[in-house]
């Protein structure tokens, strides 16, 4: 199809059409070769330098729940709240911080399933992708795919197994740095705010797992077609 600016992310329909994103913002889709009027519905997007509408990704399900997930967004969202200037500031790059990790998973989840549907596995609609990538799962259907995710997922100085962390970490309350108790005159519970926590993740450091979740969906898809 001609007529895009800046085309950067794809994603086919179940329709087999085509989805495509713009960054300057525009999603469309192409049909037999036709490129469609932009797509509404979308949140507004701050565009500028390398930052836009970015990669796109449909969940498992999306025939039925019309879901999609934009991690390229969440991180421009993230950035804008880096910049921000606001007495709240803090909070807002912690809530961007934890959107774009959702989005991430999200992304990751949807490349489970649609693995897990391509093998027909029992496991092809689990709640979490920690559900599939484990060696029992392998081990009952091996696959190419899901060794890789597997062999990623278990090793903790990979990417995959720092976002698996960083998502769980997520739901798990914040905690006071463990000291030894030397003084019994000291309180048993002391207070935590979520305030006094050192911020784990930068956005480079997830931009780096977008990237590299990107070229791994583009590749798992292309040697699943090939089947």
């Amino acid at each position: 199809a001609t007529g895009l600016s800046h085309p950067w992310g794809l994603a086919f329909l179940p329709d087999g059409r085509l989805l495509v994103t713009e960054r300057d913002g525009t999603l469309r889709y192409v049909d037999n070769g036709k490129l469609s009027e932009p797509v509404g519905g979308l949140p507004k997007i701050a565009v500028g330098g390398q930052g836009g509408l970015l990669d796109v990704m449909l969940d498992k399900d999306f025939a039925t729940n019309q879901k999609i997930y934009f991690a390229g967004l969440a991180l421009d969202n993230l950035r804008k709240a880096e910049a921000g200037t606001s007495l709240h500031g803090q909070g807002q790059v912690q809530a961007e911080r934890e959107a774009a990790l959702f989005h991430l998973y999200g992304a990751l989840l949807g490349l489970c399933h649609e693995i897990a549907g391509y093998y027909r596995l029992p496991e092809a609609n689990v709640p979490r992708a920690e559900l599939l990538l484990n060696q029992a799962v392998l081990q009952a259907a091996p696959s190419p795919e899901l060794a890789e995710l597997v062999e990623l997922a278990q090793q903790s100085e990979t990417w995959l197994a720092q976002l698996l962390q960083a998502y769980a970490k997520l739901f798990q309350p914040p905690q006071a740095p463990k000291t030894a108790k030397v003084d019994p005159t000291l309180p048993l519970i002391q207070a935590v705010t979520v305030e006094e926590e050192v911020p784990q993740l930068g956005r480079e450091e997830l931009e780096a797992w977008r990237q590299q979740l990107k070229q791994l969906a583009l590749r798992f898809r292309e040697s699943l077609s090939e089947c």
